[in-house]
Protein backbone atom coordinates (compact mmCIF):
# COMPACT_ATOMS: atom_id res chain seq x y z
CA UNK A 1 0.00 0.00 0.00
CA UNK A 2 1.17 2.97 -0.73
CA UNK A 3 0.43 6.69 1.17
CA UNK A 4 -0.68 9.59 0.41
CA UNK A 5 0.54 12.75 1.71
CA UNK A 6 0.19 16.19 1.47
CA UNK A 7 3.56 18.41 1.29
CA UNK A 8 4.43 21.68 1.38
CA UNK A 9 7.89 22.86 0.40
CA UNK A 10 10.16 26.43 -0.02
CA UNK A 11 10.36 27.52 -3.69
CA UNK A 12 12.60 30.21 -5.21
CA UNK A 13 10.35 30.91 -8.58
CA UNK A 14 6.94 31.03 -9.29
CA UNK A 15 7.36 28.10 -11.73
CA UNK A 16 9.02 24.89 -9.44
CA UNK A 17 9.85 21.92 -11.00
CA UNK A 18 7.65 19.45 -9.20
CA UNK A 19 8.43 15.98 -7.94
CA UNK A 20 7.75 13.43 -10.67
CA UNK A 21 5.63 11.55 -8.30
CA UNK A 22 3.50 14.03 -7.33
CA UNK A 23 0.18 15.86 -8.05
CA UNK A 24 0.65 19.56 -7.86
CA UNK A 25 -1.61 21.71 -6.68
CA UNK A 26 -0.37 25.36 -6.23
CA UNK A 27 2.10 27.74 -5.84
CA UNK A 28 1.11 29.84 -2.95
CA UNK A 29 3.39 33.64 -2.60
CA UNK A 30 3.54 34.79 1.09
CA UNK A 31 4.85 38.25 1.88
CA UNK A 32 7.84 38.86 4.69
CA UNK A 33 5.02 38.43 7.51
CA UNK A 34 3.41 35.49 6.47
CA UNK A 35 0.36 36.89 4.50
CA UNK A 36 -1.13 35.06 1.70
CA UNK A 37 -0.11 37.77 -1.30
CA UNK A 38 -0.96 35.42 -4.42
CA UNK A 39 -2.08 31.30 -5.13
CA UNK A 40 -1.21 30.10 -8.62
CA UNK A 41 -3.44 26.89 -9.30
CA UNK A 42 -0.78 24.22 -10.72
CA UNK A 43 -3.40 21.26 -10.88
CA UNK A 44 -3.18 19.62 -14.33
CA UNK A 45 -6.01 20.69 -16.51
CA UNK A 46 -5.86 16.86 -19.08
CA UNK A 47 -6.61 18.95 -22.15
CA UNK A 48 -4.33 18.31 -25.51
CA UNK A 49 -4.91 21.42 -27.05
CA UNK A 50 -6.80 25.19 -27.04
CA UNK A 51 -10.49 24.92 -27.43
CA UNK A 52 -11.26 27.58 -30.94
CA UNK A 53 -13.13 30.20 -29.54
CA UNK A 54 -13.69 30.99 -33.10
CA UNK A 55 -12.59 29.10 -36.69
CA UNK A 56 -8.86 29.17 -36.42
CA UNK A 57 -8.98 31.44 -33.31
CA UNK A 58 -7.85 30.12 -29.85
CA UNK A 59 -5.62 31.35 -26.99
CA UNK A 60 -1.83 30.97 -27.09
CA UNK A 61 -1.22 28.77 -24.02
CA UNK A 62 2.02 27.47 -23.91
CA UNK A 63 0.89 24.12 -21.84
CA UNK A 64 -2.57 23.99 -22.44
CA UNK A 65 -2.33 20.96 -19.92
CA UNK A 66 -1.24 23.28 -17.04
CA UNK A 67 -4.48 25.22 -15.64
CA UNK A 68 -2.03 28.11 -14.77
CA UNK A 69 -1.78 28.81 -18.53
CA UNK A 70 -5.29 29.68 -18.59
CA UNK A 71 -5.70 31.67 -15.34
CA UNK A 72 -2.67 34.11 -16.72
CA UNK A 73 -3.90 34.50 -20.18
CA UNK A 74 -5.55 38.04 -20.26
CA UNK A 75 -6.26 38.14 -15.99
CA UNK A 76 -8.84 39.75 -14.55
CA UNK A 77 -8.17 41.03 -11.18
CA UNK A 78 -10.81 39.40 -8.38
CA UNK A 79 -12.81 41.58 -7.12
CA UNK A 80 -13.40 39.30 -3.94
CA UNK A 81 -11.10 37.31 -1.18
CA UNK A 82 -10.70 33.90 -1.08
CA UNK A 83 -9.87 34.51 3.14
CA UNK A 84 -9.22 37.01 5.24
CA UNK A 85 -5.20 35.97 4.59
CA UNK A 86 -5.68 36.34 0.74
CA UNK A 87 -6.56 39.76 -0.01
CA UNK A 88 -8.72 40.92 -3.01
CA UNK A 89 -6.73 42.26 -5.68
CA UNK A 90 -9.45 45.52 -6.69
CA UNK A 91 -11.67 47.51 -4.54
CA UNK A 92 -15.14 48.67 -5.59
CA UNK A 93 -16.23 51.41 -6.23
CA UNK A 94 -13.25 52.02 -8.29
CA UNK A 95 -12.20 53.93 -11.52
CA UNK A 96 -10.18 51.00 -13.56
CA UNK A 97 -8.50 47.73 -13.15
CA UNK A 98 -5.41 46.32 -15.20
CA UNK A 99 -6.41 43.32 -17.55
CA UNK A 100 -3.55 41.26 -17.65
CA UNK A 101 -1.56 40.79 -20.80
CA UNK A 102 -2.52 37.65 -23.29
CA UNK A 103 -2.38 36.32 -26.16
CA UNK A 104 -4.50 34.59 -29.15
CA UNK A 105 -3.30 32.69 -32.42
CA UNK A 106 -5.93 33.69 -35.43
CA UNK A 107 -5.16 31.89 -38.54
CA UNK A 108 -1.70 30.94 -37.55
CA UNK A 109 -0.14 34.39 -36.32
CA UNK A 110 0.14 35.44 -32.74
CA UNK A 111 -1.11 38.37 -31.96
CA UNK A 112 -0.24 39.75 -28.25
CA UNK A 113 -2.02 42.18 -26.26
CA UNK A 114 0.09 44.13 -23.22
CA UNK A 115 -1.30 44.45 -20.09
CA UNK A 116 -3.81 46.89 -20.61
CA UNK A 117 -5.25 49.95 -17.81
CA UNK A 118 -9.39 49.32 -18.33
CA UNK A 119 -11.15 52.67 -17.05
CA UNK A 120 -13.84 54.62 -16.52
CA UNK A 121 -13.28 57.83 -16.28
CA UNK A 122 -13.93 60.49 -18.92
CA UNK A 123 -12.49 59.24 -22.63
CA UNK A 124 -11.98 56.22 -20.90
CA UNK A 125 -13.20 52.52 -22.45
CA UNK A 126 -15.75 51.84 -20.13
CA UNK A 127 -19.18 53.88 -21.03
CA UNK A 128 -21.12 55.01 -17.63
CA UNK A 129 -24.34 53.66 -16.42
CA UNK A 130 -24.06 50.31 -18.33
CA UNK A 131 -22.94 46.93 -18.30
CA UNK A 132 -19.37 46.92 -20.00
CA UNK A 133 -17.82 43.76 -21.79
CA UNK A 134 -14.29 42.91 -22.67
CA UNK A 135 -13.88 40.32 -24.81
CA UNK A 136 -11.17 39.36 -28.03
CA UNK A 137 -12.52 39.10 -31.62
CA UNK A 138 -12.02 36.95 -33.96
CA UNK A 139 -9.36 39.10 -35.64
CA UNK A 140 -7.24 39.10 -32.02
CA UNK A 141 -8.36 43.35 -31.36
CA UNK A 142 -9.32 43.63 -27.66
CA UNK A 143 -12.98 44.98 -27.89
CA UNK A 144 -15.13 47.03 -25.03
CA UNK A 145 -18.80 47.35 -25.66
CA UNK A 146 -21.94 47.88 -23.48
CA UNK A 147 -24.60 45.56 -23.72
CA UNK A 148 -27.88 45.23 -22.00
CA UNK A 149 -27.55 41.67 -21.52
CA UNK A 150 -25.21 40.36 -19.22
CA UNK A 151 -23.60 36.81 -19.81
CA UNK A 152 -24.23 37.49 -23.68
CA UNK A 153 -21.22 38.00 -26.12
CA UNK A 154 -21.30 38.54 -29.25
CA UNK A 155 -20.60 35.39 -31.02
CA UNK A 156 -16.91 33.96 -32.47
CA UNK A 157 -15.13 36.02 -29.67
CA UNK A 158 -13.25 35.24 -26.27
CA UNK A 159 -15.04 36.64 -23.49
CA UNK A 160 -13.09 38.15 -20.91
CA UNK A 161 -14.96 40.26 -18.78
CA UNK A 162 -17.81 42.09 -17.53
CA UNK A 163 -17.66 45.50 -16.10
CA UNK A 164 -20.82 47.48 -14.13
CA UNK A 165 -20.58 51.17 -14.24
CA UNK A 166 -22.70 53.74 -12.54
CA UNK A 167 -23.89 56.94 -13.52
CA UNK A 168 -20.72 58.62 -11.85
CA UNK A 169 -18.30 56.36 -13.75
CA UNK A 170 -17.52 54.05 -11.12
CA UNK A 171 -17.42 50.22 -11.77
CA UNK A 172 -19.78 48.75 -8.97
CA UNK A 173 -18.82 44.76 -10.35
CA UNK A 174 -16.15 43.12 -12.22
CA UNK A 175 -17.15 39.72 -13.25
CA UNK A 176 -14.23 37.36 -14.71
CA UNK A 177 -15.78 35.74 -17.59
CA UNK A 178 -13.47 33.84 -19.38
CA UNK A 179 -13.98 30.45 -19.95
CA UNK A 180 -12.01 27.86 -17.16
CA UNK A 181 -12.21 24.69 -19.27
CA UNK A 182 -12.22 22.59 -16.59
Amino acid sequence: MASVAGLAVQATSLTPTFPAISLPIAVIVVDAVNRIQQVIDYRPRYLLSTPAFAPGAFENIRDPTKRVGFQNNYYVPRSYALSPRVPQEVNFPSSGFLLGAGSVVINGTTISTPQTYITSTRGGQLTGGQINQGYITSSGALAIAPTQTSGVFPPNTLPLFEATVDSVNLIRNLVDWRPSYI
